[in-house]
């Protein structure tokens, strides 16, 4: 059950800051912050379009992701 949560416990490590650089991994390695990613149900928003397609985004990323993972 935890095995699909890996992403996003992937993804809030390397947004998380740390205490002693002030930094997270992602902006230590890339220089960067990245932004936390959410995901709101299409039919709950002023915008559905922009769900359905961001929806389509997420899954192409953890499609790649987990590729990545698995070679």
């Amino acid at each position: 059950d935890w095995v699909p949560k890996l992403p996003a416990i992937e993804f809030a490590i390397n947004i998380a800051s740390s205490e002693l650089t002030q930094c997270s991994p992602c902006e230590t390695n890339t220089g960067c912050q990245l932004r936390a990613m959410i995901w709101d149900d299409p039919l709950e928003t002023k915008y559905p379009g922009v769900c359905v397609f961001l929806q389509r985004m997420k899954q192409g990323i953890m499609k790649a992701h987990n590729s990545i993972i698995n070679a």
